[in-house]
């Protein structure tokens, strides 16, 4: 199973061989965009020429001009529709090359009232409405993403976090956690803005600054 971290997933890829395929999906539905607005622009400047013919009796020309009108709304239907088909397209694509698994690590993370425990690597000191740990993503494809932490403490700390992205956000009640880190699956996060950040913090304590969090791995779901 590949596991990587996130921040070093656009470095993984750089090195990787480039996909070729979502590449050349992206450059036609990049490429068809432009061309859509030059095309809504010439449509529209068309039908300007066609009423002035039409008002000096140029009829030939008149007709000549929205023949030709009509074929540039003909190419802008078929981009139309052509245009949201790619997109879905460089969406499945983008998803079929994820990691299996993504990990977000303390390490990576830019921390408001946290520290990093140097003895073991995890996240300690969440106090609710003080404390962040927040990580931004590497260009995700939307979608869902099954969610796991990692989390340990020495006291048998418990605490509500709060996993948040754009637009949405997933409660992940850490209870009892043990001295060791363990994982658990706390449910699925979807993600609505791949090039945003996720941010972590705590809503009611019950001994949240005990709590220590060794890392945040996303699994896209439906794989």
């Amino acid at each position: 199973m590949l596991v990587t971290n996130l921040m070093g997933q656009t470095q993984t890829a750089t090195n990787a061989a480039p996909d070729f395929r979502t590449l050349r999906v992206e450059y036609r539905k990049n490429l068809l965009g432009s061309l859509l607005e030059e095309n809504y622009k010439y449509r529209d400047d068309l039908r300007i020429v066609e009423r002035k013919l039409a008002a000096c009796a140029d009829y030939t020309g008149a007709l000549r001009a929205r023949n030709e009108r009509h074929l540039i709304e003909q190419e802008v239907t078929a981009m139309e529709q052509e245009i949201p088909a790619l997109g879905a397209q460089l969406q499945s694509l983008r998803h079929a090359s994820l990691p299996d698994r993504i990990v977000l690590l303390p390490k990576d993370a830019r921390l408001t009232g946290l520290s990093v425990e140097v003895s073991n690597n995890g996240i300690s000191g969440w106090k609710p409405a003080r404390s962040l740990a927040v990580w931004d993503m590497a260009d995700l494809p939307p979608g869902g993403y099954e969610i796991y932490i990692a989390a340990s403490s020495g006291s048998g700390g418990a605490a509500n976090f709060i996993l948040r992205e754009t637009r949405y956000t997933l409660e992940c009640p850490v209870k009892s956690c043990p001295e060791t880190p363990m994982e658990k699956l706390y449910g699925t996060l979807r993600v609505s803005d791949g090039k945003g950040s996720l941010v972590l913090t705590v809503g009611h304590v019950d001994e949240a600054h005990s709590v220590r969090i060794h890392s945040v791995t996303l699994v896209p779901a439906n794989r």
